[in-house]
């Protein structure tokens, strides 16, 4: 988990920010979950935000103030981008008596890429996986990202 103790020398509205490496892109049924608790008179508040490739950011969650002594499950719809990021965010509140933490980040139905397990019914290039309309088949996690092959001359 991730914990952002509001006890430290930051001024109120302080952000601690954790960011995503750049994902290619998103399938439109894009969800995330995250497992967040925040606690304290003064929490502040938790934000999750998707920069695209224009750099444009488009906050998509967002939770303020106490939410008392458990747990919660936040579902966030990420939706369809091209070339993004995910930024969570904690907000420092207005004093020391607030912390925040999070937890158990999943991402459900995101995959834009056509799953293949091996190469078995593909032909291969310099050990990548190549279909019969000659793209290259990336690996990317559990399953594999389309990228076009083109010869320069």
């Amino acid at each position: 988990y991730l914990f952002v103790e509001a006890s430290e020398v930051l001024s109120p509205g302080s952000r601690a920010v954790i960011s995503s490496p750049r994902y290619p892109a998103s399938s439109s049924s894009c969800k995330m979950e995250l497992a967040y608790h925040m606690l304290g008179a003064d929490a502040g508040s938790l934000l999750v935000e998707v920069l695209d490739n224009t750099e444009s950011v488009q906050e998509v969650f967002r939770i303020e103030g106490n939410q008392g002594d458990s747990w919660h499950l936040a579902k966030i719809d990420i939706g369809k981008h091209f070339y993004f990021f995910i930024r969570i965010v904690a907000v420092k509140g207005g004093g020391w008596r607030g912390d925040t933490a999070v937890d158990d980040i999943v991402f459900t139905d995101c995959a834009t890429f056509q799953e293949v397990n091996d190469c078995e019914n593909n032909a291969c290039l310099h050990g990548q996986c190549l279909d019969g309309i000659g793209d290259l088949l990336l690996p990317v996690r559990a399953g594999l990202h389309r990228a076009s092959l083109r010869r320069r001359y």
